[in-house]
């Protein structure tokens, strides 16, 4: 068979399943579980980088169908699903009639246009970059990684039971912009430094304790409240 099946790209097919569930979730119309399969698809890609080190004999092609493997799913995750996202949120909160659906249908657009061509420049100058510097590890990057995806639509999503009393689709209102500068962010020249071991910690505790606040938050703060 074509491919690679060895461990080393587990976390990353299981990442597209989780990226693909959420897409489902999106066109049946329940946004809110899409985040739960976009944190999952998060965790997923801090563990696949690490899995694939471990392996010292990984061959020319292993190494290469790793690296391409590994655009192909966050392009899935990070692109396709945020965008799944904030239409069906938008469809949910809003409605798509008059000016909401080119609005939603743009934004979602925008967000994985920028990362497919993120993702696609990234790779063409990562490839130049490991050549030149003899496979010395990159210490920044140029542009915001599309993986912060996973934290950054989730914070809005953990307070969407309080901001849904206030105004109806505020919530779509919020994350529209916030996926619109996340877009700009994606393509910009901005450099932003590479986390260590002990930044992709932090970043996996945020993403979990995201996915608590998002699956148990409301119900404690509720509770809390009521007294």
């Amino acid at each position: 068979m074509l491919g690679c099946y060895d461990y080393t790209v587990i976390a990353t097919y299981i990442s597209v399943l989780s990226a693909l569930s959420g897409i489902f979730f999106c066109v049946a119309g329940k946004p809110d579980a899409a985040v739960y399969c976009l944190i999952t698809s998060g965790l997923l890609d801090m563990l696949d980088g690490p899995i694939a080190r471990s392996k010292k004999d990984r061959t020319a092609v292993q190494k290469a169908f790793g690296i391409q493997i590994d655009s192909l799913s966050d392009f899935m995750a990070f692109g396709v699903l945020p965008a799944g996202i904030l239409f069906s949120t938008w469809s949910n909160d809003c409605g798509l009639e008059g000016w909401r659906l080119p609005v939603a249908a743009g934004a979602s657009a925008f967000i994985a246009l920028t990362a497919l061509i993120r993702l696609a420049y990234f790779n063409v100058v990562e490839e130049i970059r490991q050549k030149e510097s003899q496979g010395k590890r990159r210490t920044e990057f140029e542009g915001m990684p599309v993986t912060t995806m996973a934290l950054i639509l989730p914070a809005v999503y953990m307070f969407k039971f309080l901001l849904e009393p206030l105004q109806g689709g505020l919530t779509a209102y919020i994350l529209t912009a916030v996926i619109v500068i996340s877009g700009f962010l994606f393509i910009s020249r901005i450099r932003f430094g590479k986390p260590g071991g002990r930044g992709m910690i932090i970043m996996g505790v945020i993403g979990a304790f995201e996915l608590a606040f998002i699956l148990f938050g409301e119900s404690i703060i509720t509770g809390v409240m009521s007294r």
